[in-house]
């Protein structure tokens, strides 16, 4: 029995002892650090084109050229790579000729076509693509390319608009490059359609007929389009299912502007979006040609 009891009185000291201990530990505070947000992809397009940008114009004219790579470079292209523009017949060079020749000299992998902006004007329906140009690194050259839009023709997408004002963009900073010069001087002129007389006389008449159906389009388009613009209904946001027609003009600017050039950007358009941006085209022509009226009669 006196054992046993000892033997308790101890546990409970030890208790006793083990309690304080506890009591005396420092509270555990956790820490609730807040997640960071994902970032914005599109944000960090723009900061990484920006940098690359940035180090490429850094390194403007410091591109090293072998003798054989400056000859290949700006090496004349042969005639069946030159065509005429039918809407004009000025020579061109293709954009696939011409990127198969970097290609030729530099590899698929030492040359970039890095888009800055694209945008559209509203008064004349261009979308433009500012392009840059840069080669093993360095900044080489930058253009800005246009393609007309026509809002009737259905077979046409932004998309081709697009890719077709990138290729006009491409094809300007290849002439600052020295690549295909031939076609802007007027010797090499004069003697391709001296040799070509047949083609340029198939171009002539492609140009007349191409012109008649731009001229058709541009009449239909003032004459289809501008009665029912209003009548089109936003698909998207606060105002679904709202005509244009019933819509506040801050609003409809708004739709003409901010979201019709964040489409064109990126790229990203829906057959409903194609419907509202038809609509929104066909208003600004019949607000351009109340202008021009107006004036007119001033």
């Amino acid at each position: 029995m006196h054992f046993a009891r000892i033997k308790q009185i101890m546990s409970d000291s030890d208790k006793e002892h083990q309690l304080q201990n506890i009591q005396h530990l420092e509270p555990v505070v956790q820490s609730h650090v807040p997640l960071k947000p994902a970032p914005d992809p599109k944000a960090l397009r723009v900061e990484s084109v920006g940098k690359l940008l940035d180090q490429a114009y850094q390194r403007a004219s410091t591109l090293k050229l072998t003798d054989k790579e400056a000859r290949e470079l700006r090496a004349p292209f042969p005639d069946d790579a030159v065509e005429i523009r039918p809407h004009d017949g000025a020579l061109y060079i293709s954009h696939m000729a011409l990127r198969e020749r970097l290609w030729e000299v530099f590899g698929p992998g030492e040359v970039a076509e890095i888009c800055r902006d694209k945008f559209i004007r509203a008064d004349t329906h261009e979308v433009a693509v500012d392009l840059v140009l840069i080669v093993r690194g360095c900044f080489v050259a930058e253009a800005i390319g246009t393609a007309q839009y026509f809002a009737s023709n259905r077979n046409q997408s932004y998309g081709d608009v697009v890719e077709s004002a990138w290729s006009d963009a491409l094809r300007r900073c290849c002439k600052k490059f020295g690549i295909g010069t031939q076609v802007w001087r007027p010797s090499f002129i004069r003697e391709f359609l001296r040799k070509h007389p047949r083609q340029r006389k198939a171009y002539e008449l492609r140009s007349e007929t191409e012109g008649e159906q731009r001229d058709a389009e541009t009449a239909s388009e003032k004459t289809d389009s501008q009665a029912d613009w209003r009548s089109v209904t936003v698909h998207f946001g606060k105002n679904r299912g709202v005509r244009l027609g019933d819509l506040a003009e801050s609003s409809v600017q708004w739709y003409a502007r901010d979201w019709l050039q964040s489409k064109i950007k990126s790229g990203d358009v829906t057959p409903q979006d194609r419907i509202l941006i038809d609509a929104l085209m066909a208003r600004e022509r019949e607000s351009r040609n109340a202008s021009q009226s107006e004036e007119v009669k001033q």
